[in-house]
């Protein structure tokens, strides 16, 4: 298993207002945050394989916070299938407003050979 740990410096700049809710709008402009991540991985040469991420951080003008766990298992050399389930909190203290957001998804990897390869992602998002 490993683990790594890291901050990320992260820069937005919103040219319009963006609206992630019907309460909860972002005014044009610039922001800057930084975000601490960990992250968990097994070993990849198995025939499954999981990853953990957790991450925190500034989120324009609130706080997020995100936890994700992806497994991944290699069928045969050719096919590998992954499911992911990512969980993030948003929370807008000076106005009151907080929500979650769910996504789940899939993905499907054929590799006919090493120089042709075919992917295929479904996600299903449930705030």
């Amino acid at each position: 298993m490993s683990v790594e740990v890291g901050i990320k410096p992260q820069y937005e700049l919103l040219t319009e207002e963006f609206e992630l809710t019907d309460d909860v709008v972002i005014p044009a402009g610039s922001y800057r945050f930084s975000s601490f991540e960990i992250e968990g991985s097994t070993q990849q040469t198995k025939s499954y394989s999981s990853l953990f991420q957790y991450e925190t951080s500034q989120f324009y003008d609130g706080w997020r916070s995100s936890f994700s766990v992806a497994t991944t298992a290699s069928i045969s050399s050719s096919i590998k299938l992954t499911g992911t389930y990512e969980y993030n909190n948003i929370n807008f203290s000076e106005i009151q407003q907080e929500f979650n957001v769910h996504l789940v998804s899939l993905n499907a990897l054929y590799m006919h050979s090493i120089k042709v390869s075919f992917a295929s992602i479904d996600s299903k998002q449930q705030p």
